[in-house]
């Protein structure tokens, strides 16, 4: 499977989330059993990590039988991101621990106005 390319878009100050659902010709792709990280980082092979998502602290959320991954960043967080853009890219592991880049791409961080 070749990665997907999708631009991402974080408000800053503001809640992330988005949902993908992972289907082929039968449907739903079954994530039974994976994990998930995805690192943004100024660009690729940069040793900068600016942030991370993963399965384990909950900033992606797999819903196993339909196929269905969820990323999520907290207001408090994307409040302190100070980067305009970077690139991503999200992997998937399998259960037997084989990873899949299912996504890359660049993440825009549009700067907010107000400060609370």
């Amino acid at each position: 499977m070749t990665a997907a390319h999708l631009p991402l878009l974080i408000e800053q100050g503001s809640a992330f989330a988005h949902e993908l659902h992972v289907n082929d010709e039968n449907g739903p792709v079954h994530l039974d059993g994976y994990t998930g990280q995805m690192d943004v980082r100024p660009h690729a092979g940069s040793e900068t990590l600016l942030h991370r998502l993963d399965t384990a602290s909950g900033g992606i959320v797999i819903d196993g039988p339909a196929g269905r991954i969820s990323l999520r960043i907290p207001a408090t967080v994307t409040a302190a991101f100070t980067w305009p853009a970077a690139e991503y890219d999200l992997l998937i592991i399998s259960p037997d621990g084989t990873p899949t880049r299912l996504l890359q791409g660049v993440v825009t961080v549009d700067a907010a106005v107000t400060r609370r």
